[in-house]
């Protein structure tokens, strides 16, 4: 039998989540990847990666093994588009003023070629 190892990150994401105050975060995309965990099985788990790996085996029929490759996988993937949005939340905030002059100069732009095709239809 073959274990596998996952990164150090993806084994403490779950316990990282619940004791950064993020447990209500994640029990939304847990739901929404293993759609048939209960508000109980989420209350049973409680952020312990022992108790949800023995309810994706129990609801799910994994074994051992491949439920903890799900979860994982779950867990990378959580981890990278959790960074993605703080990368993002963070290009936008030092760029702020930079879109609100764009958002200013294309508003500009709009009124003088409005302006122009009014004038345009006056001379016609």
């Amino acid at each position: 039998m073959t274990v596998i190892n996952p990164p150090l990150n993806a084994l403490d994401e779950l316990d990282q989540d619940v004791l950064g105050g993020k447990w209500q975060q994640l029990q939304g995309a847990l739901r929404e990847r293993w759609g048939e965990l209960t508000d109980d099985d989420l209350m049973q788990i409680a952020g312990k990666r022992d108790r949800f790996l023995g309810i994706l085996q129990e609801r799910y029929g994994y074994s051992r093994q491949e439920a903890e490759r799900r979860l994982n996988d779950f867990l990378q993937t959580y981890s990278e588009k959790k960074k993605a949005l703080i990368e993002q939340k963070s290009w936008l905030s030092r760029n702020k003023g930079w879109l609100v002059a764009a958002a200013l100069l294309t508003s500009i732009l709009g009124i003088v070629a409005y302006y122009f095709r009014l004038v345009k239809s006056y001379d016609s």
